[in-house]
């Protein structure tokens, strides 16, 4: 299964680099759209409001995280622990 999340963020990867960081984070409890933006802005990463809102969208789309009234969640208990694993932001 593990084989599954990866062929599927290496896709998401291939469109930005974006979506991966944000799965991870989404993981990690970092999971309201100020806390991405802050993150993204404490790296040096100048996304724009609107951009970071499509990012998250498309994630939406394909069904890797909802949203909540706590933040964005994970949909897949698997992929949120694989997610988890992989916290090398």
């Amino acid at each position: 299964m593990e084989g599954l999340f990866k062929k599927e963020m290496n896709e998401l990867e291939k469109r930005s680099s974006r979506y991966t960081i944000i799965l991870k984070l989404v993981a990690q409890g970092i999971n309201s759209w100020t806390m991405l933006k802050n993150y993204f802005l404490a790296k040096g990463d100048t996304i724009n409001d609107s951009r970071l809102s499509e990012l998250l969208k498309a994630l939406e789309e394909i069904s890797l995280i909802e949203k909540t009234q706590s933040g964005y969640r994970i949909l897949d208990p698997v992929f949120e622990k694989i997610q988890k694993g992989q916290s090398t932001l």
